[in-house]
């Protein structure tokens, strides 16, 4: 009784922290005063994060990885850009949110924001692995993790939960690195969890 309780105190932790950095990072983007300069400035909350420009054939022309920092803020001046579609995507380690920029003459537009939730993995001790993933489209979560031979040492399906939550403990299986892979119907996450 008292392992569960301690599992679930620390599902529990584990959640609040979660949402509570999803829901904290805020993310501001504007186009200054009718110009082609976009500002555009990220509470980063200290986690590394990737900064990446691209136009619609995912040709990258700007990344930055951003380290150490709390707020990330950066000037872009796409005057010279040719008109169509571009985006800016930010992604660490709890989710990816992606902008599309419209450019058009002098008419610059910021619209379709997406935003995607990644799975967490935290290690509890040396056995045991913690995964929390915020479903918000409540589909279905394919899991599967994998050995360091390519086997595959567990699989489940889980359907209609906002909160997928799973302990693992790997005491009793040989190896010390395991691929997790997360499958929702748009997309797909995987994760390399070494135990020692």
């Amino acid at each position: 009784m008292k392992t569960i309780l301690k599992i679930t105190t620390a599902f529990t932790l584990l959640l609040v922290t979660t949402m509570g950095y999803a829901n904290e990072s805020k993310i501001e983007f504007f186009i200054k005063n009718n110009s082609k300069d976009l500002i555009f400035k990220y509470d980063t909350k200290y986690l590394e994060t990737t900064v990446e420009f691209v136009d619609q054939d995912n040709n990258v022309f700007y990344s930055e990885d951003v380290l150490h920092k709390a707020v990330y803020a950066k000037k872009f001046n796409v005057e010279n850009l040719k008109d169509g579609c571009y985006f800016l995507n930010i992604e660490n380690t709890l989710k990816t949110v992606s902008y599309a920029i419209h450019i058009k003459g002098n008419t610059v537009i910021i619209d379709e924001k997406k935003e995607v939730n990644k799975p967490i993995f935290q290690k509890k001790d040396n056995d045991t692995v913690i995964m929390s993933f915020l479903n918000k489209e409540m589909g279905k979560v394919y899991l599967s993790i994998y050995n360091e031979n390519g086997d595959k040492v567990y699989k489940e399906e889980i359907a209609n939960k906002l909160v997928v939550e799973k302990a693992f403990n790997f005491s009793k299986l040989v190896g010390n690195n395991f691929r997790f892979v997360v499958n929702t119907d748009n997309d797909s996450y995987s994760n390399m969890v070494s135990i020692q």
